[in-house]
């Protein structure tokens, strides 16, 4: 097997540069200047005899206040601008412990032509960064013209720091192991490739370890994302966990969060030459399951062979009884995403371990177990069974009905769910049908724990407004944020529940209710039949005259009078007959009503309101309007234009339509606002939410 690797004298050349100038395109500006710290300390004078520090931004230790001529504590790596508030007269230096002045506002100091400690002096203050070298050497800071204005400093190390040790080494290629690592404030150490010393800080991140507490680790195994197929020049890199998450985020944010440890601007490093030896490999990632497969994303069998899987059983010394699954004879060479069928179902989690297998007896069938052990045996490397291991999750089932039904286009009811491993459910339109599984997500349910739901309302994203077959659809929260992903990370999170190979799903027909409007004037009647102005009902139904016992909550028996059946459309002047003689004035109320059991007959009161409900508004408020009905034995009084017609009826009374009054009455805002009665029973009745205002 071919091994290359970088000529060593160019790879102590471009690793010695490693830091800003090498990594600036992946992460310099991100994080290694982002995580230099500024500190500005502000002095003034005491006369002519002390400093003193009047102001401290950035730090909290650098020295107290009020004090003449405090001793300072600066720290290493640090980019410090001391404002100097004694202007001219009193020119800041600092110097060395003999005298030797190192930065001066008046002098020629040894440090301010040094490119690191990037002296800046513009006469109202000076800034630099404290080096290691300026940190050394840096004992006192003093006024050049007043000798008794002079205070010492005390230098400290940077802050967080690490050290990393990485050691040429032989490998399978799908791991290596660093020698040894120390990190002050915990985090990870990264693993890259050869693509580093070219700039590409974020792209060549090929392996990253656990998250690594504070404190010293020794050979640390960390698994490589993409195995190597032949040696290579590696470079570990110890990360800090910037964001406190314990998760690697650095690739992910672009150089933005879990940047490197740095010492005066360069990366913490160490290199290897990593040779790829042995004629096997395996890896294989923690994963879900239904339970009858597992994956292996990666194999080597130089020689072919077989990829067993083995279960936990493996660890207790039985290398014969653990084994679940193995796959079909492959030949020599490399393989990625192995799917490897288990000779019996997994029904619990577990580590699973993989491992390639010779064929020994060259017969191209898997006989390890039934010659215990004597053929086709496992490969190995170092004295040991190539072997790669992961924990199987087994994934919980679910179920998912949803029934025909109508909706006024602002959600749905999904009758039951069940989502062993929680989830949610979510609604697609019929675009899902034509394949469209991003785009056909209307609605999202919250969270779900795992568990069993009924009656489930799920809100649409935006209003149905036209009937269609939706899809209810169970899906995991396979993230564990319990927020919905799957749309956002394009199918990559949160995807379905899965059931014989395929999602798991209902679809119902779904029709959208159409709204309705209905006016009413005040007028008079002879007490037979009342006159509705208007009414507009997209589905068709009844309009009801209610009386004003409604107002007072008694939805059915208010009911005094029902429209014909009306077909979809628009009605004026409907007269509506009362079902017995009204006899005295009162507020009457006008009320579309659906036929809900499409029977063509109001049944809303026979069926206790079970039945031929009323339209509702976008409020969830029931669609009405109301009237002052006066009630008059002598209808052609010359008032409202005339009679349209009149009829004498058996006992001698005349039944009258008239036109509009314009008689006293609530109007329609108020007489909605006064529906105390039916806003109470239809909450109850139909979950009409009851919005009212007091009258």
């Amino acid at each position: 097997m071919s091994n290359k690797r970088l000529d060593s004298r160019r790879r102590r050349q471009v690793l010695a540069g490693i830091g800003v100038a090498a990594i600036g395109s992946g992460f310099a500006s991100a994080t290694v200047a982002g995580q230099e710290e500024t500190v500005t300390v502000t002095l003034d004078n005491v006369g002519i005899s002390a400093w003193e520090v009047t102001g401290v931004e950035g730090a909290d230790d650098v020295g107290p206040t009020g004090e003449e001529n405090p001793q300072l504590t600066l720290q290493e790596g640090v980019r410090y601008t001391f404002v100097n508030n004694g202007g001219g007269s009193h020119p800041l230096a600092f110097r060395a412990s003999d005298g030797e002045t190192l930065l001066s506002q008046s002098d020629d100091g040894s440090f301010e032509g040094d490119s690191e400690t990037d002296w800046v002096d513009d006469g109202g203050s000076v800034s630099f960064t404290l080096t290691s070298e300026l940190a050394d050497e840096m004992a006192t800071y003093v006024c050049t013209v007043h000798g008794s204005m002079t205070g010492s400093i005390e230098t400290t190390q940077a802050g967080p720091a690490a050290t990393v040790t990485f050691s040429d080494q032989s490998s399978t290629g799908t791991s290596v192991v660093v020698d040894a690592v120390e990190l002050t404030d915990g985090g990870f150490v990264t693993i890259h490739n050869s693509n580093l010393l070219d700039g590409d800080a974020v792209g060549s991140v090929i392996g990253v370890s656990e998250y690594l507490g504070s404190g010293s680790y020794e050979n640390v195994t960390v698994e490589l994302d993409t195995p190597l197929v032949e040696g290579e020049t590696l470079v570990a890199m110890p990360h800090r966990d910037t964001d406190g998450d314990e998760e690697y985020t650095f690739v992910e944010s672009e150089g933005g969060a879990d940047g490197p440890y740095v010492v005066e601007g360069d990366a913490v490093i160490d290199d290897a030459d990593v040779q790829v030896d042995g004629a096997a490999a395996v890896q294989m990632s923690d994963q879900m399951t239904r339970g009858e497969t597992v994956i292996v994303d990666f194999a080597r069998l130089d020689d072919g062979g077989f990829v067993t899987i083995h279960d936990s059983t493996l660890l207790d010394g039985d290398p014969l009884g653990s084994v679940v699954g193995v796959s079909s004879y492959f030949d020599g060479g490399t393989y990625e995403n192995l799917n490897i069928s288990l000779d019996e179902t997994l029904t619990g989690d577990d580590t699973l371990i993989a491992m390639p297998h010779r064929d020994t007896d060259g017969d191209g069938e898997y006989t390890f177990v039934e010659s215990e052990g004597g053929a086709d045996g496992p490969y190995t490397f170092d004295g040991g069974a190539v072997t790669n291991a992961a924990d199987v999750t087994v994934l919980g089932d679910a179920t998912v009905t949803i029934s025909d039904q109508e909706t006024d286009g602002t959600s749905v009811v999904v009758d039951s769910a069940e989502l062993d491993d929680g989830g949610f459910v979510t609604i697609h339109d019929s675009s899902l049908l034509d394949g469209d599984a991003l785009g056909s997500v209307v609605g999202v349910s919250e969270y779900l724990e795992p568990g069993s739901y009924e009656d489930l309302e799920v809100v649409f994203n935006e209003e149905l407004t036209e009937d269609d077959t939706l899809i209810a659809m169970p899906h995991r929260d396979t993230n564990g944020n319990q927020t919905y992903d799957f749309v956002e990370e394009e199918g990559g999170a949160d995807g379905p529940y899965f059931q014989d190979g395929a999602a798991v799903t209902a679809q119902a027909e779904v029709t959208v209710l159409g709204d309705a409007t209905v006016s009413f004037s005040d007028q008079e009647t002879d007490g037979m039949a009342v006159i509705v102005d208007s009414a507009e009902l997209e589905d068709g139904g009844f309009v009801t005259i209610h009386d004003s016992s409604l107002l007072d909550g008694d939805a059915l028996g208010s009911v005094v009078g029902v429209s014909e059946y009306l077909e979809p459309g628009s009605y004026e002047d409907l007269e509506v007959v009362f079902n017995e003689e009204l006899t005295e004035d009162d507020t009457l109320i006008a009320m579309p009503h659906r036929d809900t059991n499409g029977n063509q007959m109001y049944d809303f009161v026979e069926e206790e309101g079970g039945a031929d409900g009323p339209y509702v508004n976008d409020e969830g408020g029931a669609v009405v309007a109301d009237a002052s009905v006066t009630v008059t034995d002598d209808m052609d009084d010359g008032m409202g234009g005339g009679m349209d017609e009149t009829e004498s009826t058996d006992d001698g009374m005349e039944e009258t339509e008239s036109t509009d009054g314009d008689g006293p009455g609530f109007g329609p805002v108020a007489g909605i606002a006064g529906l105390s009665g039916v806003a109470t029973y239809l909450y109850r009745t139909f979950g009409v939410d009851d919005e009212r205002e007091e009258d």
